[in-house]
């Protein structure tokens, strides 16, 4: 096996470190992991909220039949009971996971799919294993680093200081402009997974409209530098790039046409009346 592949979609050459059989023996192992750790949050396959989310990814899944890993991975869904997490994610075995936040969150089963979209677009692509694979070339980079720090000035502190810098590192190098790289590329991909099988893609960039409204009301955005993720605001806008792309994607489909009234108007309205209120209570302190 070759380690140096190319991207399904995109065609991007990147180092795949694992075979596949590797990485699913991988992340088999971590979805039995998080089957034990949410066991007694798991909602039953009855729940509408369940049946509601295993609808949307059949409906993606099947009408993305073209792409060989859509039709070959044994998909599954699990829906946790968490109203204050707002995530889900996909393991590279085809095991998806899904909070309830997220699902209460969205305003629209479209809103949900794209989300779920760009999950599914991770797995896909490959993303774990490339991710993996160049974490172990900066990794390789560090220890040689480290070791010629060491042999200069063997010391406890000087051990602690390599310490800090092997961390600050791959956190830098790798988790930060590498991932960001990689969940541009999802958004992409996902967003064709999700116009092919007709959802109102628009409602993508409502929802990362939507995301950075309610992280800016609890305070909780974070500058884009210091995230692993681009910024909700930035990631709207680099959608917003894309979309008549994707919806042209849509319409050779043969979709059912689009309302008129685009439900990214809706958020971004919204989201400078939020700005203007905030404004306003900063002139009142």
């Amino acid at each position: 096996m070759s380690h140096l592949q190319e991207a399904p979609i995109t065609h991007r050459k990147r180092f795949i470190a694992f075979t596949p059989d590797q990485f699913l023996k991988i992340s088999e192992f971590e979805a039995n992991t998080y089957h034990e750790q949410y066991e007694k949050q798991k909602l039953p396959t009855s729940d509408l909220r369940h049946l509601h989310t295993t609808a949307i990814v059949n409906h993606i899944i099947q009408c993305n039949q073209d792409i060989e890993d859509f039709r070959h991975k044994q998909w599954t869904v699990t829906v946790i009971q968490d109203d204050d997490v707002t995530n889900a994610f996909v393991l590279p075995n085809g095991s998806i996971f899904v909070f309830t936040g997220l699902v209460n969150l969205c305003e629209s089963p479209d809103q949900l799919a794209t989300v779920l979209g760009h999950e599914l677009a991770h797995v896909i692509l490959n993303h774990g294993a490339e991710l993996v694979g160049f974490a172990m070339f900066v990794d390789i980079f560090v220890i040689i680093m480290m070791a010629a720090i060491w042999t200069l000035m063997p010391s406890d502190g000087i051990a602690a200081v390599t310490q800090w810098f092997y961390h600050k590192v791959m956190d830098i190098i790798v988790h930060m402009p590498y991932s960001r790289q990689l969940e541009k590329e999802a958004d992409e991909v996902g967003l064709q997974f999700s116009a092919k099988a007709c959802f109102d893609i628009r409602e993508c960039s409502a929802f990362w409209t939507l995301m950075d409204i309610e992280m800016d009301k609890k305070g909780q955005n974070v500058p884009e530098w210091l995230s692993t993720h681009p910024s909700n605001e930035k990631r709207a806008e680099y959608i917003d790039d894309l979309m008549n792309t994707a919806l042209k994607m849509r319409e050779s489909c043969n979709c059912a046409r689009l309302p008129n009234t685009d439900p990214r108007t809706r958020h971004k309205t919204k989201k400078l009346e939020v700005k203007n209120e905030k404004t306003s209570n900063y002139a009142v302190i």
